[in-house]
């Protein structure tokens, strides 16, 4: 059974911010829902904001979906979300400003 989600606004907004078009866009909540049907309750706003920190482009969004694949705890770190599990809500709130 598929368990349904929904991204939260803020993300959507840094989503949109970083891959205005409409086509990547797309894709980019696609590997989320993927990524959150993957690993259900681990996965949360912060592996979001991990995955969006470290994503310039769409190539740099695929190394960072690879890595959270591996392994979810890696793109915290990487991201500078490892050890503070509260700083990724200031990155969102920082990168969501419209």
């Amino acid at each position: 059974m598929s368990q349904t989600f929904e991204i939260n606004e803020a993300i959507r907004i840094v989503i949109q911010k970083k891959f205005p078009d409409k086509k990547d866009y797309k894709y980019v909540i696609q590997e989320l829902e993927k990524i959150k049907q993957h690993y259900s309750s681990k996965i949360d706003d912060r592996i979001f904001a991990a995955i969006l920190k470290l994503s310039d482009n769409m190539d740099t969004f695929r190394e960072a979906i690879k890595v959270t694949k591996a392994d979810w705890r890696d793109v915290l770190m990487y991201a500078g979300f490892g050890n503070d599990i509260h700083l990724h809500k200031k990155w969102i709130v920082e990168n969501s400003v419209k």
